[in-house]
């Protein structure tokens, strides 16, 4: 793969459409500079491109290039950054080493939200059984999608004599059914689920088990999912849950009558008292018994 490197913003649009087809590319960053490479085979192409922060917008009509807009499929790697992936109303964030898929010829776009390089696999649409469909704008994991990308990573490293002898079906077939082998990872939880989250916190702080694998089972969702609740307030499930134990703590050892230190670390579910009484510490700067003295 031979890349061409791109030291503005027009030249970057140009290359890109030659590759994919259909594509227009915006970016506000100064000093744009990017690199694109492609290699392609009997009915497949597999690209990588790498470049700052940028907005892709594809599948509008109207452009033409040699990557066509012809019907069809693009695996979206991300091997570097972070990037969304929209089309049909559908949105999937992904992290480094997780991808999704977008259909040729129909509106998408490609949200690069820092430096971000990525693994692209174009692929005719008879090479899609419909199925594929249902995996549109959908975030499949870097678990589930750790056999595909070693596989682009090998493939985007060999010698042109080496490439050019494998069979070009076959390599077809096995892409996708590496794309469909890869579980897609349950859609990010609705915003409305957070008050539900924080209230099973504070129902079962005393619950030795509590953790996000508990709450997540209850809300019916996955535990990445919760994470991502709990990322948009700053926090995570296990410091959110830490937190809330030791303020019931912190309160409990002011209550009259008093009880022994041991058994209000129990009531908000610390099962070890040594972790209470440094985890005590770090919080609130003093031990407990010293905080209970102060009050």
């Amino acid at each position: 793969m031979t890349p061409w490197h791109c030291r503005d913003l027009k030249a970057w649009n140009h290359a890109a459409l030659r590759t994919f087809g259909d594509i227009a590319v915006d970016a506000s960053a100064p000093g744009f500079e990017a690199t694109l490479a492609a290699r392609d085979w009997p009915g497949l192409r597999l690209a990588r491109a790498e470049s700052p922060a940028a907005h892709v917008r594809g599948g509008r009509g109207g452009r033409g290039g040699q990557g066509g807009a012809r019907p069809g499929w693009f695996v979206i790697f991300n091997d570097g950054g972070l990037c969304s992936v929209v089309q049909g109303g559908r949105q999937a964030d992904l992290q480094a080493g997780e991808m999704s898929l977008l259909r040729a010829g129909s509106p998408y776009e490609i949200r690069l939200q820092q430096p971000n390089r990525t693994l692209i696999v174009a692929l005719p649409a008879m090479e899609g059984p419909a199925r594929l469909d249902t995996r549109l704008a959908v975030r499949h994991g870097s678990d589930e999608s750790a056999l595909l990308g070693a596989l682009l990573r090998r493939l985007q490293h060999l010698e042109d004599a080496a490439a050019a002898a494998l069979d070009a079906q076959a390599l077809r077939h096995a892409i996708v059914d590496l794309l469909l082998l890869a579980r897609p990872v349950q859609a990010d939880a609705p915003r409305g689920l957070l008050p539900l989250a924080l209230a099973i916190v504070q129902r079962d702080l005393a619950r030795g088990g509590l953790g996000p694998t508990t709450i997540a089972g209850e809300l019916g969702i996955s535990v990445r999912s919760l994470q991502v609740l709990f990322q948009g307030q700053g926090s995570t499930v296990t410091a959110h849950i830490l937190e809330q134990r030791l303020l019931a703590a912190a309160q409990a050892l002011v209550e009259r009558p008093p009880r022994r230190i041991a058994d209000v670390a129990l009531d908000v579910g610390f099962e070890d008292l040594s972790y209470f009484c440094r985890a005590f510490r770090r919080r609130f700067g003093c031990t407990a018994r010293d905080w209970r003295r102060a009050r």
